[in-house]
């Protein structure tokens, strides 16, 4: 990686971070003020803290995967990401 290069990373990796920590946060935090404001009992907030779960769980696989390809296209053709020969 040349130094020329490192704030492409950088940037990427902020972006990446910042991403992915909102994408935690706010579907937790909605839960919390859903239970506050609505005044939930405990098995519909358990219901609604759950979907919130499997919500930021598939979300976050997208985004990552998505990371993932973007840095592999910063990182150019390389002999170890294209995996053995045939």
């Amino acid at each position: 990686m040349a130094i020329d290069n490192v704030g492409k990373y950088c940037l990427l990796a902020m972006k990446a971070f910042a991403d992915v920590l909102a994408t935690i946060l706010v579907p937790a935090v909605t839960a919390a003020l859903l239970k506050y404001l609505l005044h939930l009992s405990t098995p519909l907030f358990a219901l609604v803290l759950g979907a919130a779960f499997l919500f930021t769980a598939v979300v976050l696989v997208r985004k990552i995967n998505s990371y993932g390809k973007a840095y592999r296209k910063l990182e150019g053709p390389s002999d170890e990401l294209r995996g053995p020969r045939s």
